[in-house]
């Protein structure tokens, strides 16, 4: 069977829509075994390296993509995300320079206006303490961005954790947050699938049917609700072996340890 990139990118800008990120960072990668990534094909596995904290890998990835309005765009998210302000200044102003009129040139101005400070030594060792889900998670993903992923990876595996004992206390059926086992799946670094392309491909459902297999994916609002149902996991769901041999746990104290390392910023 002869796949097309016609077909490959249709399946990507349907992830996209969908945000099933990890699906469509893998079905690029199958395809880039074997044919060389597109301009459209790089910027969209990019999008997808930004909203799960790899910077880098979508900085690189942008160096594939043609310039346009669209790429400059998603540099600057990209150097807002990581806190180079002066940087992302720069590359509205290079923005504006190719359309004036561009939608988000406003939202960057604010942003800029507002900066992006990463959380001191003291208001990290602060959130640690006060172990609040929605925190910790936000503080895990700055990890992410700042270059500390190992730290922001053990702050994810403290709250899938915690989440685990909570439902063995309520005696209830645990079901893994989605969205935190993408998060630490993405920052693992393997991309690759033991799956074809066409079987990748095949797992994509379009907005014109109403079957198919969706990645389950939640909102930050989301992440200590009881009352969501996730959806049911595909049978090709790496999440299922993600964590085998890493069942230590992960203590508030080691997390405190953790972060008086990690964040030497100026209080």
């Amino acid at each position: 069977m002869i796949i097309t990139e016609e077909k490959v990118l249709k399946a990507l800008e349907a992830l996209a829509e969908q945000d099933q990120l990890m699906l469509l960072v893998q079905i690029v990668e199958k395809w880039s075994e074997k044919k060389p990534q597109t301009s459209k094909i790089a910027f969209l596995q990019a999008q997808s390296f930004r909203k799960l904290c790899l910077l880098e890998h979508a900085w690189q990835r942008l160096r594939m993509v043609d310039e346009t309005p669209e790429k400059k765009a998603l540099q600057v998210e990209i150097l807002l995300q990581r806190g180079w302000v002066s940087q992302a200044q720069k590359m509205v102003i290079m923005l504006q320079s190719m359309d004036p009129t561009y939608s988000k040139i406003e939202t960057f101005h604010k942003q800029i206006r507002a900066g992006v400070n990463p959380p001191s030594q003291s208001q990290a060792q602060e959130i640690i303490r006060r172990n609040d889900a929605q925190e910790l998670f936000r503080l895990a993903e700055q990890c992410m961005c700042f270059g500390k992923s190992q730290v922001g990876q053990k702050i994810l595996m403290h709250l899938l954790q915690r989440e685990a004992l909570e439902a063995q206390q309520e005696k209830s059926v645990h079901v893994p947050n989605p969205y935190i086992q993408r998060l630490l799946w993405a920052h693992k670094g393997d991309f690759t699938s033991s799956i074809s392309l066409n079987g990748l491909l095949n797992q994509v459902s379009y907005p014109d049917d109403g079957d198919g297999v969706y990645e389950p994916t939640v909102s930050l609002t989301e992440l200590t609700s009881s009352t969501a149902t996730p959806a049911s996991p595909s049978s090709h769901s790496p999440f299922a072996s993600l964590f085998k041999g890493e069942q230590t746990q992960v203590s508030i104290e080691e997390l405190s340890a953790e972060v008086t390392t990690a964040f030497i910023f100026a209080d």
